[in-house]
């Protein structure tokens, strides 16, 4: 599933693992370890369900390169018959995220190359986001091998509720073919000008900038293919046109690039 290439990397909540081998510690050694105990598979009474909603898909023009931007929604927590035997105990919470991934296609398949999750926001169920602690989940401080489970390095990522700066986009605007600013990107208090709130962070506005710079004809070019396809001109492989040809485009996408990967992963599926 994740690439060969020796710059494949997962990066999740201030850490950046590194290569196939940061790719296990994170998913078979940290998630699967914590919720199910090691298993290749689900356990009894914990829920994990995480949807991936509102992918937006952009491919360069080679056909071995492609962008992701998405949204998760995550219901978690567990059953009260496995709150004594289940490490995380009595609990259920909420998780809103956002991915802005990359992916390469290898030996003819498409893999995750530049895995990149931003989880924006959490509430306890009984509570909701109004009564959220900051910094609900404790940011890495150490890396591998200090930290067996840790990051191969860190970086400054930190955007947790009620932080709401938003993530760069991977492409320009569909329209007009201009960048988000920065300015509106941050987060500063109700009725404040933009430059008091914090700046979003160096490195992802310069990944940012590069990646929409090498995303301009691409999404260009895929917005005019949508439209030909809306008005019929452009004939699928299939031989559909029209509406039914627009929704095949899409499913077709859909299919070659969108990965879904829930928090425990299995071993058989990971490399």
């Amino acid at each position: 599933m994740f690439a060969d290439h020796p710059d494949t990397y997962v990066e999740f909540l201030g850490g950046r693992y590194r290569g196939k081998e940061g790719v296990r510690r994170l998913y078979q050694g940290r998630f699967q370890q914590t919720f199910v105990a090691g298993r290749n598979g689900p356990v009894r009474g914990f829920l994990l369900d995480h949807l991936m909603l509102q992918d937006i898909i952009d491919v360069d023009r080679t056909g071995t390169h492609a962008w992701c931007r998405m949204r998760a929604l995550m219901q978690a927590g567990t059953h009260k018959s496995i709150t004594d035997t289940h490490p995380r105990g009595a609990v259920q919470w909420w998780e809103g995220g956002l991915y802005e991934n990359e992916y390469i296609k290898e030996n003819g398949a498409w893999k995750l190359f530049r895995y990149r999750y931003f989880p924006f926001w959490h509430a306890d169920f009984a509570t909701g986001w109004q009564q959220t602690r900051e910094n609900y989940i404790p940011w890495p401080t150490k890396t591998f091998p200090e930290d067996p489970l840790g990051p191969d390095e860190l970086v400054d990522q930190k955007m947790l509720w009620p932080d709401t700066r938003v993530v760069p986009f991977h492409y320009p605007h569909p329209v007009t073919g201009e960048r988000a600013s920065e300015d509106d990107l941050r987060a500063p208090h109700y009725g404040q000008d933009a430059g008091t709130g914090d700046p979003l962070f160096r490195w992802l506005c310069r990944w940012a900038r590069g990646d929409q710079a090498r995303g301009r004809g691409m999404s260009r070019r895929f917005c005019r293919t949508w439209c030909r396809i809306e008005r019929s001109e452009l004939p699928l492989l299939d031989g559909s046109t029209g509406l039914v040809g627009c929704v095949s485009m899409y499913v077709r996408c859909r299919l070659y690039t969108e990965c879904y990967i829930p928090q425990f992963l299995y071993a058989a599926v990971l490399m």
